[in-house]
């Protein structure tokens, strides 16, 4: 975690602007989230219930749809005429 988090900080640093600096940074979250999540929320352990990785899928469901919808919301003001 303290790996990524020095790296998002290193990558703002550096001068990129607009889609150069947003995307990684994103992606850079995403999988840190991810990461948390799969180990404060128990998902590692997911598959030792009984439907298999139910929560699992709900979950990046639920952040695919997050994702989407910021996007959306993002590119709605980015768009304006």
């Amino acid at each position: 975690m303290a790996a990524i988090t020095a790296l998002e900080v290193i990558w703002s640093y550096l001068g990129f602007e607009g889609p150069a600096l947003v995307v990684p940074l994103v992606v850079m979250m995403v999988v840190k989230f991810v990461l948390v999540a799969a180990g404060f929320m128990h998902l590692k352990y997911d598959l030792a219930l009984v439907n298999g990785r139910v929560f699992t899928v709900l979950f990046v469901f639920g952040l695919t749809l997050a994702i989407v919808v910021y996007a959306a919301m993002i590119a709605s003001f980015a768009f304006q005429i």
